[in-house]
């Protein structure tokens, strides 16, 4: 063999092992995304958000992929599809604020029948038919972040690419039998719709590294307990095709939030940018402990046997989303005349918890409440508005949240490392 053949066959061999962009993008182009079971609609004041029309690519569960079926045969087809064995519970400390109750992780309460029922009664207890959008407030950040503006931080110079049809997931560590499904078996699982409010621990306090949208997946919780977890978990260890690697606390992903293996996001398949073809998603954690992107093992272990690339690096193992607000209009410095009727408007959250009040204050005055939006469920962030009649000087303006347990949001000033940011956002207006 020639050394051009030799060259030609070892670079047909390494575009198998790693495909170029354009072949991923078209494998992502090709994919149908199920129609959810389980949806959760948003209420924008009568129109839907653009970022969540129906996409055409959405069909039904049964959809297929280049033709095939939507279940590939696969070695591991019997582990993937193999009924789910009484599996022992395990408890963890819960990720949850102000509780240290134990989580079951295993329970008929984790099974996807009863996701709606959840949500539907977190909804009642946090939110209301009001729509989750005021109406147009120019430099208000939409309830839904439109796919190209959501935020990124990743670890590798450049998005891993994975083809759809060469993904496939590995559930091993403390289980009671390992499960493997590609990614046709993981789009005929029973899939739920999301709105989900991401956050990552280095948002400054005021910051914009947090953004909500609607994602499209399966339930972690489901494939868990397929697997049947053993005694003594507490964490699992979850590592995307580029090697890096994040702990989630195993009571997180089992105590009945809608933590999923997404597929999509804001009605298409996920973007390569953000995770195709599957990431994780899990209300009220920083991303760094629960969002991995291009997913392609979980290992059931422990905080005390493994570590993940933050957390060996000084972030906390856990990593609960602090509540926070900020303030999006009036830009700083804007100026005012005296008697201008000031819109001050911004976002707030509190995943998993719930956004109950936003409050505003004037230099170092009272506290004034704020008209809220909408709440579609305690893991969406929350629109809020004010308005103040400018009186002439230089002013600063702050704003706090208050959860649902009544919690004022935390005003000590701390940087994100370990464990997120706290204070409150402020700004100078200036009045003539």
């Amino acid at each position: 063999m020639t050394f051009g053949a030799v060259v030609a066959a070892a670079s047909g061999a390494l575009s198998r092992l790693i495909p170029s962009a354009s072949e991923v993008e078209a494998s992502r182009a090709r994919i149908a995304i199920p129609l959810p079971g389980d949806s959760q609609p948003i209420n924008s004041g009568g129109a839907t958000p653009a970022s969540t029309a129906t996409s055409p690519l959405r069909q039904s569960a049964s959809a297929s992929f280049a033709g095939q079926s939507a279940i590939a045969p696969s070695s591991s087809a019997a582990s993937s599809s193999a009924p789910s064995t009484s599996a022992p519970s395990t408890s963890a400390p819960s990720t949850s604020h102000g509780s240290a109750a134990p989580e079951p992780t295993t329970t008929a309460s984790t099974t996807p029948s009863s996701a709606a029922s959840r949500t539907a009664s977190r909804t009642a207890a946090t939110g209301s038919t009001t729509s989750v959008e005021f109406p147009a407030i120019q430099g208000l950040s939409p309830f839904v972040t439109p796919t190209a503006d959501f935020y990124r931080i990743d670890t590798a110079l450049s998005p891993p690419l994975i083809r759809a049809e060469d993904w496939s997931l590995r559930i091993h560590g403390l289980v009671q039998q390992e499960v493997r499904l590609n990614y046709f078996a993981l789009m005929a699982e029973p899939q739920v719709e999301r709105s989900i409010t991401l956050t990552c621990v280095s948002n400054p306090v005021g910051g914009h590294l947090v953004d909500n949208a609607t994602w499209i997946g399966v339930r972690i919780d489901r494939l868990l307990q397929r697997a049947g977890l053993l005694p003594g978990a507490d964490c699992v260890l979850s590592t995307s095709i580029d090697g890096f690697t994040s702990t989630t606390p195993l009571s997180a992903l089992t105590d009945g939030r809608d933590a999923l293996l997404a597929v999509a996001m804001n009605g298409a398949p996920l973007p390569i940018a953000h995770g195709f073809p599957v990431r994780m998603v899990v209300p009220g954690l920083y991303g760094y402990v629960s969002a991995t992107k291009w997913l392609v093992d979980l290992q059931v272990t422990t905080f005390a046997k493994d570590s993940s690339y933050w957390t060996s690096r000084g972030y906390a193992e856990q990593a609960p989303v602090k509540m926070s607000s900020r303030i999006d209009v009036p830009a700083p410095y804007t100026p005012y005349s005296a008697g201008d009727l000031v819109t001050i408007a911004g976002m707030a959250w509190a995943q998993h918890d719930g956004i109950s009040a936003v409050q505003v204050q004037v230099d170092n005055g009272s506290w004034h409440p704020a008209d809220l939006a909408g709440q579609l469920s305690i893991d969406t962030w929350r629109q809020w508005r004010h308005q103040w009649k400018a009186t002439r000087g230089s002013h600063i303006v702050r704003c706090r949240a208050v959860d649902t347990a009544g919690v004022v949001q935390d005003s000590t000033a701390r940087e994100v490392l370990p464990d997120g940011a706290t204070g409150y956002a402020s700004l100078v207006l200036m009045v003539t």
